[in-house]
């Protein structure tokens, strides 16, 4: 069976048709940077511990400069080959700071070559599922834009998001393009962009979130109350706002087996994501 999966509505689906609540793990920037061997044997604990999805991100210098990386892009074909032997489906994107903010929204074109890039030269890898092109964009500057207003940032991010998913989707059409949002669980757009294979990810991040009434709720042991203001907030200011579309939470930003309240924590959460039809890793 092929890896590739595609949108319909709100639900993610494989070859088959039939519906995959997204359940993943992440492999942190600089896994690219470290010996391939170790990177696969960490594959190899992954589908041990039965976890089908993956997110791993890359640095945008990588492909800005396939030459001077060579190596690390030789070995992402190997890892993605031996994902496939394991029936791991991989999520790649863009993290860390060598993207500019502001000038990524101000000056698209020049950016949207680097995303090309890495959907052509994995088209025929079928590991390699979806691509996101920026993990947690310039929604900061919503608060602090730099002379634009939160309309202007927002218009730019969708004109930005636009562009790179109508490009990407003339290389190849079988990809998932995942539109970023930011650490505080907000999607980024108030509009979708109008394709299929496009999902919507963000990071519900715990431990950004104490200007969140569900932070202090949790905080305070007060699991339940916290579940239902997590899923107020998501339906009024976070993803839920956008309609008939696929989610994945991208990260959790914590570590919940520290200890009972963090397990409590954690169950809440991810009962809420898993009630809402939002995929997580």
């Amino acid at each position: 069976m092929s890896l590739w999966l595609h949108t319909n509505g709100k639900y993610i689906l494989n070859s088959d048709n039939q519906v995959e609540q997204v359940r993943g793990a992440v492999f942190r920037p600089n896994w690219l940077e470290q010996d391939i061997q170790v990177a696969k044997q960490d594959l190899d604990e992954v589908s041990r511990l039965g976890i089908g999805v993956i997110r791993v991100e890359t640095s945008a210098s990588t492909w800005q400069n396939p030459m001077t990386y060579q190596q690390r892009i030789s070995w992402f074909h190997e890892f993605l080959n031996h994902a496939k032997l394991l029936g791991i489906r991989v999520f790649a994107g863009v993290h860390g700071g060598d993207i500019a903010d502001l000038d990524v929204l101000v000056n698209p074109d020049s950016y949207v070559p680097l995303w090309n890039f890495m959907a052509q030269e994995y088209k025929n890898d079928d590991a390699l599922v979806g691509l996101g092109y920026w993990n947690e964009p310039a929604l900061w500057y919503w608060k602090n834009p730099d002379g634009y207003t939160k309309e202007q940032i927002q218009t730019m991010y969708y004109n930005l998001s636009y562009k790179v998913a109508s490009s990407l989707r003339q290389i190849n059409p079988n990809l998932l393009i995942l539109v970023g949002g930011d650490g505080d669980g907000l999607v980024g757009l108030s509009q979708t962009i109008p394709f299929g294979n496009v999902v919507y990810v963000f990071n519900q991040h715990y431990t950004y979130a104490q200007q969140w009434e569900w932070y202090d709720l949790f905080h305070q042991g007060r699991i339940e109350e916290g579940r239902q203001s997590l899923l107020n907030f998501l339906k009024t200011q976070g993803c839920l706002r956008l309609q008939n579309v696929p989610f994945i939470n991208m990260e959790w930003g914590f570590i919940p087996d520290r200890d009972l309240y963090w397990q409590l924590v954690a169950q809440a959460m991810f009962e809420v994501m898993e009630g809402n039809n939002i995929g997580w890793m």
